[in-house]
């Protein structure tokens, strides 16, 4: 009886494992993933914006940042003040600019890499708060001023 017992015992973990080790849905893994942005402000600049995230992850990114870009290229005072940051935009922008998306602990908000002042870097938990921190980011970048926020 007990030979018969530890007999099924085995049987019964070997198909638990078996069952659970071979699930029909399949992991989603993180790829390269990659957007462009058209006519920013208004005024026909471009910017690629990449990432290596998983789809779910990258659903909605390109359209975030776009939001965020323009509504701090829009949400400026009236004057001398206001179009000095619209300038920076453009410095920034006419040159041609990459965005990269990451999941980091390094930085929590962005970054601006020395020699790389074309290139800005998004830390993926804030692009649903991202227009506040954009203009800083840009002004860096204008500036040439390696910036980790």
């Amino acid at each position: 009886m007990k030979n018969k017992l530890w007999i099924l015992t085995i049987i019964l973990l070997i198909v638990f494992i078996v069952n659970s080790c071979s699930g029909d849905e399949e992991k989603e893994l993180a790829k390269d993933q990659s957007a462009t942005l058209e006519n920013l402000f208004g005024e026909g600049f471009s910017a690629n914006v990449k990432g290596c995230l998983k789809d779910s992850e990258w659903d909605g990114v390109a359209g975030k940042i776009e939001s965020a870009l323009n509504g701090a290229f829009d949400d400026n005072p009236v004057g001398i003040a206001g179009a000095m940051v619209k300038n920076r935009f453009r410095n920034v922008f006419g040159d041609g600019v990459t965005i990269i998306v990451e999941k980091t602990t390094v930085y929590s908000k962005y970054k601006v890499a020395d020699g790389a002042f074309r290139t800005l870097y998004i830390n993926s938990s804030v692009l649903d708060v991202l227009q506040a921190d954009i203009v800083s980011a840009i002004t860096a970048m204008d500036n040439q001023i390696p910036t980790i926020e």
